[in-house]
């Protein structure tokens, strides 16, 4: 008896098989090349892309140093020429955007910082300045802001550890917080701390930021350049129409002296003595910002003037 077996392929057969199993690896392989050659052509353009936006940052960079040392410049010869500073001056005109070579832009402004509160003169030599608290507490009843604050603030600078006032806050008042920190019990060395400070939240610190600074050591603030807010504190009960001339009248005429800010007839009902006012500023915010070709870079540079020079004490990309 015979079974019947399936026939064995011919030779024709089996050579287009060989055929269609090498065409297939062929089109994998060609297939593979494809998309590593697409894979190292993105990897290289960006990497290129990587590289341009670092070149352009670093133009961008320069730019905005470049800026900070235009302000230096500018603040230091207006140190040489007099000693009173006011917003009439070159120093306080902010700068639109202007273009710079190479399709970018550059735009800037300069501040004076003693047109702000010194958060430090709430404790100038590691104690509480019954004067400046007072004045600082005015400052929080104008922004409807809770007194006591004032007294959590000096703790966190000053050098001992006992409660300033009511609201103050010391070492055992941070270490039950979580996570746990201690206050550094020195100078503040920027607004930012603030933050740090029990009872300050966001909103609280976005509406004292504008009117504060954070200065080494004592530091009056110039009449000439402060906002309403801060001459509203100079004296208890200030009227807000007193004010009003006094901004008319030093845009008219600066004050050249404390002496005849004092004599002027809108403060002439006040009891109002020399000490924490000025006519002069030796600390100044600068903040540039330049984009070039996509990239965007913000420098802001704390600056020291001592009569013509000018040197910088904090800087930052971004803010300080």
């Amino acid at each position: 008896m015979t079974f019947p077996f399936p026939p064995r392929p011919g030779r024709a057969g089996h050579r287009a098989s060989q055929r269609g199993a090498a065409l297939i690896t062929a089109l994998l392989i060609v297939a593979l090349a494809t998309v590593t050659l697409v894979s190292m052509t993105s990897a290289e353009r960006l990497s290129i892309r990587r590289l341009e936006n670092s070149l352009n940052r670093s133009r961008a960079q320069e730019i905005v140093l470049g800026g900070e040392l235009w302000a230096r410049t500018v603040l230091g010869g207006d140190g040489a020429r007099g000693t009173i500073d006011h917003l009439g001056e070159e120093w306080a005109a902010p700068i639109s955007p202007i273009a710079v070579d190479g399709g970018g832009t550059v735009a800037g402004r300069v501040e004076d910082l003693q047109a702000r509160f010194n958060l430090n003169n709430l404790a100038p030599e590691g104690r509480t300045s019954p004067f400046e608290l007072e004045r600082f507490q005015r400052l929080l009843a104008l922004l409807e802001l809770k007194p006591d604050l004032a007294y959590a603030i000096i703790d966190w600078i000053d050098t001992d550890s006992e409660w300033s006032g009511p609201g103050g806050a010391e070492t055992l008042d941070y270490q039950n917080l979580d996570p746990p920190y201690r206050p550094p019990n020195r100078f503040m060395t920027s607004v930012s701390e603030l933050r740090m400070v029990k009872g300050v939240d966001d909103a609280i610190y976005g509406r004292l930021a504008p009117l504060v600074t954070a200065l080494p050591g004592y530091t009056p603030f110039n009449v000439n350049t402060a906002p309403r807010e801060l001459l509203m504190i100079i004296a208890d009960r200030m009227r807000p129409t007193d004010v009003e001339r006094v901004l008319e009248q030093r845009q008219r005429r600066p004050y050249e002296s404390i002496e005849k800010f004092i004599m002027d007839r809108a403060m002439g009902r006040y009891f109002i003595g020399m000490h924490g006012l000025t006519v002069e500023s030796r600390f100044f915010l600068t903040t540039v910002e330049a984009r070039f070709q996509g990239s965007r870079v913000r420098l802001s540079s704390q600056l020291l003037r001592q009569g013509s020079s000018t040197q910088v004490l904090q800087r930052g990309f971004g803010g300080v």
